[in-house]
This record gives structure tokens, C-alpha cells and sequence, in this order.
């Protein structure tokens, strides 16, 4: 029997192919865009669990500061140790705000050892205040 695990998931911005089908993301792809998807949820979110999610909502609705820069961090690293399957291992975890465009930027590098994956997260994220 082979005991491979395969991790698929389509777009959650919905955007199409060419032949008009959902964008599906394969391997080390949906990985990404489920971590994607999983930091920027908000509390209820996570089926079954809504005392989870909401890791980042907390700082984008106040004004920007060096301070929120740890306590970012270290939300998201509670979080994805806590909360996020399959388990990961955070390889790096930079939190930059960007005080001129009033943006978070957030690099991570993470390892799923049940999968042997690994993907990298760089993006950034509007705060609203």
C-alpha cells in the first residue's frame, strides 16, 4: 500500500484557468495558500473551533508600533504551534511593519515533516487604522 500524502486545495480568491476552471495549488502550492488563508482568519473561521483564528485582526485595527512587532510574532508562532495542521516547523518568521504604505510584511519559512514540504510565505497585509 502506498502510504503517500497528497495536499490539494483550488484558490480561495476563486480565480479561474483559461478553460475556466478553479485554480487548484498541489503539494508545496497548497500549502502556501492554506497558510495563506489560515493567517488572515478571523475568529469562527476555523470549522469546529471558534475560539480559533483571529491572529491578526487584534493588530491591524490599531495604529502601528515596534511593540506589535514581537507581539505579532509571536501570535503567529503560537498559532501555527498550536492550531495549524498538518504540524509545521517554523524555519524563520520575520514581522516588518511598513510604516510609509501602512502594511505588515510577513516572511516565513515553514517545514510540514509529515509531508516533507516545504514552502515559504511572503506577503503583506493592509492594516486598517
Amino acid at each position: 500500500m502506498d502510504n503517500t500524502k497528497v495536499i490539494y486545495d483550488v484558490d480561495f480568491q476563486g480565480r479561474i484557468t483559461a478553460d475556466g476552471a478553479l485554480t487548484e495549488f498541489w503539494e508545496a502550492d497548497a500549502l502556501n495558500a492554506a497558510l495563506k488563508l489560515w493567517i488572515a482568519s478571523s475568529a469562527g473561521d476555523i470549522v469546529r473551533f471558534p475560539d480559533r483564528g483571529d491572529y491578526l485582526s487584534q493588530f491591524l485595527l490599531k495604529p502601528m508600533s515596534e511593540i506589535d512587532v514581537s507581539l505579532l510574532t509571536k501570535a503567529i508562532q503560537d498559532g501555527i504551534e498550536q492550531d495549524f495542521e498538518p504540524n509545521l516547523r517554523i524555519e524563520a518568521l520575520t514581522v516588518t511593519p511598513d510604516y510609509e504604505n501602512r502594511t505588515w510584511k510577513f516572511y516565513m519559512e515553514v517545514y510540514a515533516p509529515s509531508l516533507k514540504l516545504r514552502t515559504i510565505v511572503d506577503e503583506q497585509i493592509k492594516a486598517v487604522s
